[in-house]
């Protein structure tokens, strides 16, 4: 009987918050931002190099606006009345610019879409960034890889992938956007400690 109970809040919320059910309903959608909110990461001494963080790439599915979730699988939809700033993996990039800028590693740190020179490339391809719903609530999941290439050599020197999964303190759309902020920190953190091993090992 609670699943069932729960089961049917669900449905109404998704309902009410993703198709938008509902004639005259005209207000304009909720804007949400993926961003840095780190502390602050910075090394005891920089590597001295300059790196570029490539524009990333998205998956099918993930490469607009829309908050995409899943209530089952092979089936993604897409909240009628929230969604992101710009397209994910453009926040992602934006993000992980300043979030590198913090951490003191690198003399420079050039954002995506500029033509200035630097040593190594960073490229990010974000593989899902979608809120999945079921009885017990929802959470996100982020898939996210980058590789670290060489601008001279032009190959990887290592490369990182993750999947990571954040329980939603609250199952509606702002609920995942604080999770894909937990969950993306967490994924640049993780990237920040293994950067200077490659840089390193490739000199």
């Amino acid at each position: 009987m609670r699943l069932l109970s729960g089961s049917l809040g669900m449905a109404i919320l998704l309902l009410t918050t993703a198709c938008g059910i509902g004639p005259g309903r005209t207000e304009a959608p909720t804007v949400h931002m993926l961003e840095w909110s780190g502390a602050g990461h910075n090394a005891a001494e920089g590597l001295g190099v300059t790196i570029r963080v490539n524009p990333p790439a998205a998956y099918p599915g993930y490469q607009s606006a829309r908050m995409a979730y899943r209530q089952e699988r092979h089936t993604l939809r897409y909240f009628a009345y929230n969604r992101w700033a710009d397209a994910p993996a453009r926040l992602v990039g934006a993000a992980l610019t300043e979030a590198l800028s913090g951490t003191g590693l690198f003399q420079d740190v050039v954002p995506p879409g500029s033509r200035i020179d630097a040593a190594y490339r960073l490229d990010t391809d974000l593989v899902r960034l979608e809120q999945r719903f079921d009885a017990d609530g929802s959470e996100i999941h982020l898939g996210i890889r980058y590789r670290l290439v060489g601008q001279a050599s032009r190959r990887s020197l290592g490369s990182l992938q993750h999947d990571i999964t954040v329980p939603s303190a609250t199952d509606d759309p702002r609920g995942g956007v604080i999770a894909a902020n937990r969950a993306m920190r967490e994924s640049f953190e993780d990237l920040f400690d293994v950067l200077p091993n490659w840089i390193d090992a490739s000199r």
